[in-house]
C-alpha cells in the first residue's frame, strides 16, 4: 500500500502543478517557452525533477494567492 500512496502523492502533485502552470502561462508569471521545456528536460542527476518542483512553486506562488 505504500507504493500505492507515492503513486497517488505524486500523481495529485502533478496534477495541481499542472494547474498551477496553466494558471501562471494565464496571468504571465511563466512563458510558453519555459513550460516546453519542462516537457523536454531529462532528469538524470538524483532530485534534479524535485528540485525542478520546488522553484515552480515558488515562482508559481502568486498563482495562488
Amino acid at each position: 500500500s505504500r507504493g500505492q500512496r507515492f503513486r497517488i502523492l505524486t500523481h495529485e502533485l502533478g496534477y495541481y502543478l499542472g494547474q498551477q502552470l496553466y494558471d501562471g502561462f494565464q496571468k504571465g508569471i511563466v512563458r510558453r517557452d519555459e513550460i516546453s521545456r519542462l516537457f523536454r528536460q531529462q532528469f538524470i542527476e538524483s532530485g534534479s525533477a524535485l528540485g525542478t518542483y520546488l522553484d515552480l512553486t515558488e515562482k508559481l506562488k502568486p498563482v495562488r494567492q
